[in-house]
């Protein structure tokens, strides 16, 4: 089988790697404005750069590995006889967008695994081992849904499946808010605090000052559930600062000692 990827970014890169040193393909052919991503893109065994996304014409499973907004203008421009799947982190806004002629070839899809690198330079085979992979396969196909399925199984990784909808409600909690608060909180640091930033300070930041335009197209198109979570995150922080300090220390302990990760 012969894989087409559409941009060769960490996520591209690393469903690349992993379909070729796995077996699971022959060939991948892969598509990138950026001339860096694609030399390192052909320097991987199995893998070949091409012109445009017409040259995938040849492929029988495409991955749109592109930011969120611009998942449907690549679609568009695909052959309609091969199975595609995307790896947006935002569903909702791209599942409602989907022409009704590409429905049936369409499976909305995200893999919730990454690192803190960027570009094919950070692609990682074994990416995907072990992490949950959703898969929002509304009106598509069954035979489509079963062939992403087996795929990202044989990446490694675990397939959910859940409505457009389920999907950006949960991952506004466990991922788009979390992002928010890095960046405030690193956003609240100055020169002074910095030689007393420990290993507390370092986790909690860690996904702080990711990709500026990746963040904002995934944060708008998901604004509703976001904002949601960030309704809920104040009211949190508001309860445990009257809590503070109105010295209910009782209280207080039973608060954190409910958020005990054991």
């Amino acid at each position: 089988m012969t894989l087409g990827i559409v941009g060769l970014g960490l996520i591209g890169g690393s469903i690349a790697r992993a379909a070729i040193e796995r077996r699971l393909v022959t060939k991948v052919l892969g598509v990138d404005p950026n001339a860096e991503h694609r030399d390192v893109f052909a320097g991987w065994p199995g893998c070949e750069p091409v012109a445009t996304l017409v040259d995938l014409g040849m492929c029988e499973l495409i991955v749109i590995a592109t930011p969120p907004d611009q998942v449907l203008t690549a679609l568009d421009q695909l052959p309609t006889r091969a199975t595609v799947f995307d790896v947006a982190s935002v569903k909702g806004a791209i599942i409602s967008g989907v022409p009704a002629e590409r429905r049936h070839q369409f499976v909305g899809s995200h893999p919730i695994a990454g690192n803190e690198g960027r570009g094919p330079a950070a692609a990682d085979p074994d990416l995907f081992a072990g992490c949950s992979w959703v898969l929002t396969p509304d009106g598509v196909a069954p035979e489509r849904i079963a062939e992403v399925r087996a795929f990202v199984q044989s990446l490694g990784a675990n397939p959910y499946t859940m409505s457009a909808e389920e999907h950006d409600a949960i991952l506004a909690l466990t991922s788009h808010l979390p992002n928010l608060l890095a960046n405030i909180l690193v956003g609240l640091a100055s020169p002074q605090t910095q030689p007393f930033e420990g290993p507390s300070w370092r986790s909690a930041t860690r996904v702080a000052g990711g990709n500026p335009e990746l963040w904002t197209t995934i944060l708008s198109m998901n604004a509703s559930e976001v904002c949601g979570q960030i309704d809920r995150a104040i009211q949190s922080l508001e309860e445990v600062r009257d809590v503070i300090a109105n010295g209910e220390r009782m209280r207080l302990n039973a608060w954190l000692d409910e958020a005990r990760c054991d």
